[in-house]
């Protein structure tokens, strides 16, 4: 008799354990989620006057400024380090920053795998773009006339979104 009681309280703070683990753990996968998760990519995808601003790789193809998330980094802090080393070190952040209030940056989630940070300006961010080691050019692409791009559907994606948003036009 003695024993069936331990052997119940056991099963009880066993019980008791798992269900805390378990709220432990889904607010920690919640949390990951939001600061870049799963996702294994950050771009920035940056709009003005109904154009996306593009670098081209070496291998010739344009893409929207991104790459891999490294370990201790959010997708946010990703996008705007891949955004400065792919136009030759201009500031997009301090860009953002420059203005009271500052511009805002929206996330747009591509297939669970790649988060787009977003922003339409009312102005010329003026990029001085530098060649570098991983980009050769850049350019303002009228965004109903994209050239070949190396990632065309999450960029189509994101557009068709936005102007279903009446973000873009």
């Amino acid at each position: 008799m003695f024993g069936n009681k331990l052997q119940s309280n056991d099963v009880l703070i066993e019980e008791k354990y798992r269900q805390k683990y378990l709220k432990y753990k889904n607010k920690y996968l919640q949390l990951k989620l939001q600061l870049g998760g799963e996702f294994k990519n950050a771009c920035v995808a940056l709009f003005y006057n109904n154009q996306i601003y593009l670098v081209q790789e070496k291998d010739g193809r344009w893409n929207i400024p991104g790459g891999g998330i490294k370990t201790g980094e959010n997708s946010f802090q990703a996008a705007f380090r891949e955004f400065k080393e792919e136009t030759g070190g201009f500031d997009l952040k301090r860009w953002a920053d420059s203005t009271n209030p500052r511009r805002k940056f929206e996330v747009y989630e591509y297939h669970g795998h790649t988060k787009i940070w977003w922003h339409v300006s009312s102005e010329n961010p003026r990029i001085k773009f530098k060649s570098n080691n991983e980009t050769i050019a850049d350019q303002w692409a009228p965004i109903n006339n994209l050239p070949h791009l190396k990632f065309p559907a999450s960029i189509k994606s994101l557009i068709d979104n936005l102007k279903s948003l009446k973000k873009l036009h």
